[in-house]
């Protein structure tokens, strides 16, 4: 028998080509780049989301700020007027009750009464600070300060302003003029107090507002006559 010869196989080998594009594969600096720039545009599409979501609620809390701020303000000046009305309608009436001239050692003298009267039944009237000029037939006899007054509910008080100036002062002829005047019953005043009124109610005080009494040319002989000439009082906020 003739011995069988197996012939050897032939094992086929596969090998996988692949090809690159040399204009395709980047550099390893340049892959880094183009990873670090598209990271970067996607953080910034994410915040850029973000803030359009900040944006509208940041707009809508403004929104209602502002309409709160708004009503607070609109309470306050509401609150405000309240207030002050309430000081304004328990404001005393003053007249100018007296006017005294008197001459002594070379001194002319000068004395104005001036009656306030308070109609409050339940409020009580502080006046502080008060500080007043007087003015006759166009001599000014200067600055006094007055002392404080408290005036109770439904209640007259009297507030004397005197004031003097040596003749040397306001000059020999203005003093004779004012003499000569002042006996014929023909001088002209003005009055001005300036001060600060405060409000007592049910034992509480009520810090107020800074006042003015002016007293405008008023005759001397109106007030000899008795007839007590209305003066203004007005409130300000300065």
């Amino acid at each position: 028998m003739e011995a069988s010869t197996s012939k050897p196989v032939k094992q086929k080998s596969f090998s996988r080509r692949v090809s690159f594009n040399e204009d395709t594969i980047l550099p390893p600096k340049e892959r880094r780049r183009e990873y670090c720039a598209s990271d970067i545009e996607a953080r910034i599409s994410v915040n850029s989301r973000r803030c359009r979501i900040c944006g509208r609620m940041c707009s809508s809390c403004c929104f209602w700020i502002s309409i709160a701020l708004s009503l607070l303000i609109f309470l306050l000046l509401i609150c405000g007027a309240l207030y002050y009305g309430f000081f304004k309608s328990h404001m005393p009436k003053i007249r100018l009750q007296r006017l005294d001239v008197a001459s002594a050692d070379s001194t002319e003298n000068l004395a104005v009464l001036l009656n306030a009267t308070h109609g409050g039944e339940k409020t009580e009237l502080i006046y502080s600070r008060m500080i007043a000029s007087v003015a006759a037939s166009g001599v000014r006899f200067g600055v006094v300060r007055l002392a404080d007054v408290r005036q109770p509910p439904r209640n007259s008080t009297v507030m004397e302003v005197a004031a003097g100036m040596k003749d040397e002062a306001m000059g020999d002829r203005a003093a004779r003029d004012l003499r000569s005047k002042a006996e014929a019953h023909a001088l002209v005043v003005d009055v001005n107090v300036r001060g600060r009124i405060d409000v007592i109610l049910r034992g509480r005080k009520m810090h107020g507002f800074p006042f003015k009494i002016e007293c405008r040319n008023i005759n001397q002989s109106e007030i000899d006559a008795g007839r007590a000439p209305p003066c203004s009082i007005q409130l300000s906020l300065s």
